[in-house]
């Protein structure tokens, strides 16, 4: 008797610690609840602190969003410039409002810091020379430690240190700024790399806390559902690659596609002519629809974020061609979506 009690203790025994062997070499966990997130970016009509944006606010929680990004952005002058100026369109007052406003609506809040270049975007930033570099990220990283300021005196869940950042990706100053950054801010933080390449590309990952992707992947000629739906599978399934390569929760930082005729062409072209491209809200609201349907049920993704809303209760309509979902099929797609039920709305 006493020789089978010991048998069974040591198997017992044996049997705990090949599950903790087990949970210790398993991907990290996501939480249960998922970030069912949207970026809200004020406009020049309505400032976060003008009283109408509560209403803007108030209108994405009912679509059952539980988190908004807010974005401060910072300027410089070129895809050369070595140092940056912080921007006036979102003033340090305008953005603390935003928090607030987000928060009594009832929404958590990401803060994610973007660099506006005339005529360029953020993925050219390259001062050339590493004298520029380091003059490069000792002004972005006083800036940016700002941010990381303001968001822990108002509780902000998450902070990203960077956005679309590419050609900085493996610049070893990341990890002076990241420990800059949770020196003042205690939440979680993380990077928004662009696309699968820069997810792949950014050296820094084992830094921060979830891994963070913008997906504007072309979706090919057709804008049939079939046709996106196997653009969209191909990246979900890269995606996945990403995760079990880091071993961290994927965030997706941006998904979005402006609701014109051919957009899913080119879904980042944010400069493209509307003289002689029409309005196609179905497009848009397919997009997101397929994108959401792909996305939500991974257990290696922690959210996502659609680009975009505004704080402009009365922006987007049907015949506008920008990346906002307000008042639009796509607005119907969120709601169905993250408030249910959906499979009624489906084609």
């Amino acid at each position: 008797m006493l020789g089978n009690n010991l048998v069974r203790k040591k198997s017992l025994w044996l049997a705990l610690l090949a599950l903790t062997l087990l949970s210790a070499c398993a991907p990290p966990e996501v939480a249960a609840k998922k970030i069912q997130g949207v970026t809200v970016l004020q406009t020049k009509e309505v400032g976060f602190d003008d009283p109408l944006a509560d209403e803007s606010f108030k209108e994405l929680r009912g679509v059952g969003a539980n988190t908004v990004a807010l974005i401060p952005f910072l300027h410089q002058a070129g895809p050369k410039a070595d140092r940056l100026e912080y921007s006036d369109a979102v003033s340090d007052k305008q953005l603390i409002e935003g928090i607030l406003r987000a928060k009594a609506a009832g929404l958590d809040v990401v803060l994610k810091p973007q660099i506006l270049i005339d005529g360029s975007w953020a993925g050219d930033v390259n001062p050339g020379t590493p004298e520029g570099w380091r003059n490069w990220f000792a002004s972005y990283s006083e800036k940016i430690v700002h941010y990381a300021e303001i968001a822990q005196n108002n509780n902000v869940g998450m902070f990203v240190v960077g956005t679309e950042l590419k050609q900085s990706d493996t610049q070893p100053y990341w990890r002076g700024l990241i420990e800059s950054v949770r020196r003042v801010y205690h939440g979680k933080v993380t990077y928004a790399a662009h696309n699968i390449d820069g997810a792949n590309g950014f050296a820094h990952w084992a830094l921060l806390d979830e891994i963070g992707v913008t997906l504007y992947p072309a979706l090919g000629p057709s804008a049939a559902r079939s046709s996106m739906q196997k653009s969209i599978q191909g990246v979900v399934a890269d995606l996945r690659k990403v995760h079990a390569r880091y071993q961290k929760p994927v965030f997706v930082t941006e998904i979005g596609i402006r609701s014109m005729v051919g957009a899913q062409l080119a879904p980042w072209d944010w400069q493209k002519q509307v003289c002689d491209t029409p309005a196609n809200a179905q497009l848009q609201a397919d997009v997101l629809d397929l994108w959401l349907d792909a996305l939500t049920p991974q257990p290696w993704v922690s959210g996502l974020l659609v680009w975009n809303w505004c704080s402009d209760p009365y922006a987007g309509g049907r015949f506008d061609t920008d990346y906002t979902v307000q008042n639009k099929p796509a607005q119907t797609v969120l709601r169905c979506h993250w408030v249910g039920p959906c499979a009624a709305e489906k084609k």
